[in-house]
This record gives structure tokens, sequence and C-alpha cells, in this order.
């Protein structure tokens, strides 16, 4: 969506959010859209395909597999399209092999996770050690699905993320926000929600972007299913933070008893067995996050239909001239 104008292009990605909303029948009002500037994309997910001896690499073309081999990008952060042409000359494929690269910013260093079906050779793990050295990388990793445990390479120095006034030790490929300037608009939106809640709880918690913003004003409770996020939110020790691991898709929360809010941010498929959990709750105000605006608006009308009102809607966003769109919105009874 390079070739729309700033004000054509901001009025269309208000209008996905918009129209998401209207078919799952919730008509309110929308906040302008927040834009994350360019160059700002501090995680991303590229392709690495080799065919005809030649090594391509950049993102699928929109509703395909095809890679279209980047030579430039208004989207990544410059460190990381730096790595774009060493990562090319690489010798990690066969023939018609294909696999992803993982990379991560957080501040000066850099996280890289390998996904190749095909485990790694001891050749290939020297050429990735090599390049992490020569590239001054903090970490890589590989990998043999996104869902897979991450098997160390090479960890030459710490790799940790500031969120709110912590430093937490994010695992090999760990989600967090897309933009830094991203991160700042959700959290101000979630402080502005909570400033007078003392006890939250922090569902689909990731790596703690929310719970160590929150908890330099409260309690917080924060429940998320992977693992290596679990951990990574434990080994902060944060005063006043508690974790706990668990399948929110399969096991929801339905006890909110002693909690004054509720905060939810989903994967792409949504939270709907925990927005119905949440529907039939007392809590008096619900913070609710999504980078898909339909499942959004479908668990946004479970609230609804559940008594809640909808305070605050907000595109934000982190994928700039994409179709997706971050949302942040606040529910209160």
């Amino acid at each position: 969506m390079q070739h729309l104008a700033g004000a054509a292009y901001s009025a269309w990605k208000h209008g996905l959010v918009v129209e998401a909303l209207r078919h799952a029948g919730v008509d309110c009002e929308v906040e302008p859209l927040q834009l994350s500037p360019p160059y700002s994309r501090r995680r991303a997910s590229l392709t690495l395909e080799r065919r005809a001896g030649s090594t391509h690499i950049g993102f699928n073309r929109r509703g395909t597999h095809d890679v279209v081999d980047m030579t430039m990008c208004l989207i990544l952060r410059p460190e990381l399209f730096a790595l774009v042409e060493p990562l090319r000359r690489l010798p990690l494929l066969r023939d018609g092999e294909r696999a992803d690269i993982v990379m991560t910013a957080a501040g000066s260093a850099i996280d890289l996770v390998l996904e190749r079906k095909r485990p790694l050779g001891l050749p290939e793990r020297e050429a990735l050690a090599a390049f992490a050295e020569d590239r001054d990388l903090a970490r890589v990793s590989w990998r043999s699905g996104p869902r897979s445990d991450a098997e160390p390479g090479c960890h030459r120095l710490p790799f940790r993320v500031r969120v709110g006034e912590v430093l937490v030790a994010l695992s090999p490929g760990g989600v967090l926000q897309a933009t830094n300037e991203g991160e700042t608009t959700l959290a101000a939106i979630v402080s502005n929600a909570l400033a007078a809640r003392h006890h939250v709880v922090d569902l689909f918690a990731g790596s703690g972007t929310f719970t160590f913003a929150v908890s330099a004003i409260g309690r917080v409770h924060a429940v998320e299913g992977n693992d290596a996020a679990v951990k990574s939110i434990q080994a902060v020790r944060r005063p006043g933070v508690t974790c706990e691991r668990r399948d929110l898709f399969r096991d929801p929360v339905t006890d909110f008893t002693g909690y004054d809010a509720a905060i939810f941010d989903p994967p792409y498929a949504g939270a709907e067995a925990q927005a119905a959990a949440l529907a039939v709750s007392r809590m008096p105000v619900v913070i609710g996050f999504s980078c898909n605006p339909v499942s959004f608006a479908r668990d946004a009308r479970l609230l609804l239909e559940g008594g809640y009102r909808l305070d605050r809607v907000v595109p934000v966003d982190q994928f700039l001239w994409s179709a997706e769109v971050e949302i942040a919105a606040v529910f209160r009874r």
C-alpha cells in the first residue's frame, strides 16, 4: 500500500477496524490511527529460498509462498536490513530448499533464529558462529519450526529488552511488540485505563510487555502458555509480579476473585474462550489487544453482550503498508 498518500492510507487502515466491528454488529467510535514511522520495525521473519543456484531473501508475496527478493526495505530498522545481503551469502540451503530467519533488535543487540526442518551440520553451525562474530550479533539459534524449542548456536552477548523499569531476557525468537513506538502507545493506553487499579491479571502475557509496565502501579498476575516466555517473566523477580503457565485456549481463567482489571493480548486467532469467561465476570475494566480486526470484533461482541461498554478503540499501525493493524480497546462496566 505504499502507493497511497498519507491521508488515504490512514483512512483505509482505520476503515479496516471500523468495518470489522460493524460486520460483527459493533457500532462504536474508533479513534484516529496511531502510526509508527518508517524504518522502525524491530522484529521480522524473512524467508530464505535457494533456487536455480541463487539465494533469495525477503517477505512472501501477499497470498502466496513466493519470496520477493529484497533489495531495499522502508520498514525494517537499518541494523536489521544490513543483515540481508550477508545472510544471502551464507551456505545454509540446498537448491530448492527454504528456511525462515526471525530477526529481533533490542537496543543495540540483535537476536537471530534460523528455522529449517533439516538439522544443521557442523559446517553450517561454524558458518553461523562466524557470521555472529563478524556482524556482532548477540545470539544465533536454530529450530525446526516456529513452535519448537530453539537450540543455541552462538550466544555472545546478553539479549534483554527494556520493558517499563525492568530488563527482560527474551527467549530466542520471543514475541514482543513490532515497534518501540507502537509499544509506547499501547503501554500508555494501559496506564491511563488502570490508573486506580491495584491487582491486574495479564492474560496471554507473552514475555511481559504489559506485565512489567503495569507493575509500576500495582500487583500483576501474568498468565501465558509458552514455557520460555513464562521463564523470562519469572527470571526478572519483580516485586508484585506473579506468573502462571496456562493454555488459555483450552483452559481459560474463570475465577477473577480479587482482581481489579484484566488485560488480554492473544495471538492472531483471538481469545474467544477467554473473552467469553470475562464476559460473565464482574471485572470493572478489561483492556483488549489484537493484531486481527476480525477476531477482535468477535471477542469484543462477546464482552458487549456480557454487559460491557466500549470506552476506547485505538488502531495502532505497527505493520506499515500492510493489511495488518494492532487494536487496543478499553471495556468498562
